[in-house]
Formats: C-alpha cells, sequence, structure tokens
C-alpha cells in the first residue's frame, strides 16, 4: 500500500484521470496517457494552461520514457511541460530534463491538514449538479478573458467527477465564492475555488475551506489542496492550519 505523499498525489492522479477521460470527449486531442506509473495530461484547445497540459510527476525511472512523454505534447504542436515533485527531485532528474532542454520554473505546493467540524464565518450552502450559478461565479472569480467557452466546458467537466461536491458562499443572500470537495481513496481534495473579484479578502474563502473540511471529517485520511507557492491562497490556507506536504516544480 502506498503511504505518505505518495498516497496523497494518487487521488489527484485519480481525479486527473476520471476528468480528462471525460474532457476527450469534448475537445480534441484532449485526455490523459500513463507512461508507467506516470501520468500526463493535455488539453490543445487550452495550450497556455499549463494544469491541463504537463507531465504529472516525472520520477528519475521515468528517464527512458522521457522522450515519448515530450512527443506527447509536440505531435499537437504543445510546449511540454514537466511536473517535477520534492519527493524525486534529484540531481539525475535535474541533469536529465535539463539535457532535453528544459529549465525550471513556476512551483506549486500540496498542503495537507486534519479535517474537522467547524461552523462557517459566513453563509455557505452546497451546490446541487445543476446549478448555473455555481460555473458563473467560478469563471467570474477567475477572471477569464478570451477562453471563457472552453473554460467553461472543462470547469463543468471538473467539478462533476463522481464524488465531488460543490459549495458556494453568499453575501447579502447572492453567491459570491465556489469551491468544491472531492473525495478519493485515501484523501480528500478540496479543489478549484474562487470568489468575485470585488469581494475578496472578505472571509469567504476562509468560510468555503470550513465547509470543506466539515465535508472531509466525513471520511478517512487528511484533507489536501494545491496552492501556487507563495501566493495569497498558500499564506490563507497555512493561516487555517494546513502545512507542507510536497513542493513541485514544472520545467518547461
Amino acid at each position: 500500500m502506498k503511504t505518505g505523499n505518495e498516497a496523497l498525489e494518487d487521488v489527484l492522479d485519480r481525479k486527473a484521470e476520471l476528468d480528462f477521460a471525460a474532457a476527450s470527449g469534448e475537445s480534441p486531442g484532449a485526455g490523459l496517457r500513463w507512461f508507467g506509473r506516470t501520468a500526463a495530461t493535455r488539453f490543445p484547445a487550452l495550450p497556455g494552461h499549463v494544469p491541463y497540459n504537463k507531465v504529472r510527476g516525472y520520477r528519475a525511472g521515468d528517464r527512458r520514457r522521457l522522450p515519448a512523454m515530450l512527443d506527447f505534447y509536440r505531435s499537437l504542436g504543445l510546449a511540454p511541460a514537466v511536473e517535477v515533485r520534492s519527493d524525486d527531485d534529484t540531481p539525475e532528474v535535474r541533469r536529465t530534463l535539463a539535457d532535453a532542454g528544459l529549465a525550471p520554473g513556476e512551483s506549486t505546493v500540496l498542503l495537507r491538514a486534519r479535517p474537522a467540524r467547524s461552523e462557517p464565518a459566513l453563509p455557505v450552502r452546497e451546490a446541487a449538479a445543476d446549478d448555473e450559478e455555481y460555473l458563473q461565479v467560478l469563471l467570474e472569480g477567475f477572471g477569464v478573458g478570451d477562453d471563457r467557452a472552453l473554460l467553461r466546458r472543462m470547469f463543468a467537466v471538473e467539478h462533476s467527477t463522481p464524488g465531488i461536491r460543490r459549495f458556494l458562499a453568499y453575501s447579502d443572500g447572492a453567491p459570491v465564492a465556489a469551491g468544491s470537495l472531492y473525495t478519493g481513496r485515501r484523501a480528500s481534495l478540496l479543489a478549484g475555488a474562487a470568489t468575485l473579484p470585488a469581494l475578496r479578502n472578505r472571509g469567504f474563502q476562509s468560510a468555503l475551506v470550513a465547509a470543506r473540511l466539515t465535508g472531509a471529517a466525513e471520511s478517512d485520511g487528511p484533507a489536501i489542496v494545491t496552492a501556487a507557492e507563495r501566493s495569497a491562497s498558500h499564506a490563507n490556507l497555512t493561516r487555517l492550519g494546513f502545512t507542507l506536504a510536497q513542493r513541485r516544480t514544472v520545467w518547461r
């Protein structure tokens, strides 16, 4: 049985596998391919969105598979992106990626916390699977532009995964922040969340975190979440009790 960070990352990989199985029917070329134990996802219609177009957790043992991984992207005109997790960040891995013409770039963090039941400080309600306001708040919260139609389709896929629950935070009776909770076999994932720009820094994300941690407490295992390293979300989650499980760097 896998333990530690590997078990937590498996929850993320499983959700990606489910999401991209659905996405493959939404957009040409979209999908997930396994290279040994390592997953690679692509969504050619959104080439600038690295989270949708990356190798998810390159390992030293993947060296002989690297050319095929890179071709998985280049065959459709995508720039390869290879995520290296801190547990696998060795001099050998760095040399192999550098020799392939890639360089380290942006980093994200995988954070974990013990789920606990608490009452959100602001109104939060669980949203139905067909609640259109939920997707609308996400789109507005993320401030998407020209890719709005495509992102709406992908958001609809990501936030309809079997086992997912969707939550809305309210201000004066109107939904102003949205976030989801996916329950995997060994952990619960606090998935994508966003607040309307005009209402940020007023506690709505903290309220959504509290509601989702309460939901996660109904299952076994820790709660996990990803965030851009040193971002406002990273700082907020740390303040709310999340601790670092793993750092992830994308090579491009």
